[in-house]
């Protein structure tokens, strides 16, 4: 089984980094409650791959902050672990496809 089948356990997810939570409000600047809306709620909630224990010791300081996201998205988030070694491998791949066009594979 596919990490990330393992991870989802049968759930649909929207798949977040670090980077989504904290600057949401940036990369969602142009919309609006309705495409939010349309979007996050077909997801049973928002798991964030997260390399350094990050979201815990944000979510612990700045609750507020991540209930925001969560209730804009309408969906819970929580957090996953991720190795360093699955990040190279992404970002190996995604240079890869950008240079030689090879196919990339998003999966955890």
């Amino acid at each position: 089984m596919e990490e990330r089948e393992k991870i989802a356990g049968g759930q649909r997810i929207y798949w977040l980094t670090m980077g989504w939570l904290l600057f949401w409000r940036l990369i969602f600047k142009d919309w609006d409650a309705g495409k939010a809306n349309e979007t996050f709620p077909m997801n049973d909630k928002a798991v964030i791959l997260d390399l350094s224990n990050a979201f815990n010791s944000y979510s612990k300081e700045n609750p507020e902050k991540v209930l925001e996201f969560s209730d804009w998205m309408k969906i819970p988030i929580e957090s996953h672990p991720v190795s360093w070694k699955r990040i190279k491998r992404l970002l190996t791949q995604a240079k890869d496809k950008a240079v030689f066009g090879e196919g990339l594979n998003l999966s955890p």
